[in-house]
């Protein structure tokens, strides 16, 4: 992770953006006092919010689960599939 001090943030923030966007690759900002703060493409940013989302519903990690025990179906059971396996 590509780390700038906020002192140094006109220079860097070039190299920050084109990171960001080119590599999906955060940027910790870093004030004067210590604090950091993460730069996030959008994309990054919302691929973390299905992830969030993904884990916070027990349903759809149930679905996973049941996809990763069953590989040779590669693929996620249907809503049917799931309760007619019980699940």
């Amino acid at each position: 992770m590509i780390r700038i001090q906020v002192s140094g943030l006109v220079s860097g923030l070039p190299r920050a953006i084109q990171a960001c966007l080119s590599r999906c690759e955060p940027v910790c900002l870093v004030g004067d006092a210590g604090e950091e703060l993460v730069l996030l493409s959008k994309k990054e940013y919302e691929a973390h919010q299905e992830t969030l989302y993904v884990l916070s519903n027990e349903h759809l990690r149930q679905q996973i689960r049941t996809a990763l025990s069953h590989p040779e179906r590669r693929r996620v059971m249907s809503d049917e599939e799931a309760e007619n396996a019980g699940f």
